[in-house]
Order: C-alpha cells, then structure tokens, then sequence
C-alpha cells in the first residue's frame, strides 16, 4: 500500500517507486505545489487506506490519523508553505 502511495504522489512528476530507489533524499527532490495538489493525494489515501487497511472498521477519521503517519514518513514536502504568510 506505501509504494502505491509514493506512486501516486510521484504521479505529476511522472515518476514510480523503481524511478527514485537509488535517489537518497528523493523527498528533497520533488514537492507538493499546491495545497490542492496535497489534498488531492490525501484524499486518494485516505479512500485507499479505508479501502484496504481493515475496511470493516475503520472511519475517516481513523484514517486520517494513519495517513498523519504516512505523510511524516514518506510525505513531499508541501512547497507552497514557503509562499503563504
């Protein structure tokens, strides 16, 4: 579920898991651009992870706190938090 995650939040660079192995500090490399584009990809974990991560129980809000852990690991870094005041 993790590499299907930084695949799609590798999608607008047109890249995958197999592109970035050998790039140490990938995650330095490529960012969100807008919060859209953020919300966007944690959206599309969350559904994904209510999806699959025992959907018989789990609620969006659980979700969200498992997707917060997801993000701190292996999330971009959201670029436009440099432009906002």
């Amino acid at each position: 579920m993790l590499i299907i995650m930084v695949n799609e939040e590798l999608r607008p660079y047109n890249k995958t898991v197999d592109d970035i192995k050998g790039i140490e500090e990938w995650y330095n490399l490529y960012t969100f651009n807008t919060k859209s584009q953020e919300e966007v990809w944690k959206d599309y974990c969350n559904k994904l992870i209510r999806r699959h991560l025992n959907p018989w129980y789990i609620d969006k809000k659980h979700a969200r706190i498992q997707l917060s852990w997801v993000a701190l690991q292996i999330g971009l870094y959201p670029k436009y938090l440099r432009y906002e005041n």
